[in-house]
């Protein structure tokens, strides 16, 4: 699992640019959520046309899925 430090860099702010939060773990679960970065496979294909505020919006549900998933 990527620790809390990790999803933290990528919260950078508006007008910088922000990196993926791909940890090159990629295996989709039945929901189309990666096991690695808690992306849906649609924020993954969109995540280089997304705007700042978009990527930041993905990454915030990233952390909630992450979040969830840590309590099973």
């Amino acid at each position: 699992m990527t620790s809390d430090k990790q999803y933290a860099d990528h919260n950078k702010k508006a007008g910088q640019a922000i990196s993926s939060p791909c940890i090159r773990n990629c295996c989709l679960d039945h929901n189309d959520i990666c096991l690695g970065c808690y992306r849906t496979l649609e924020e993954i294909r969109h995540w280089v046309e997304s705007t700042v505020q978009q990527k930041q919006s993905i990454l915030a549900l990233c952390e909630a899925r992450r979040q969830a998933d840590r309590k099973g």
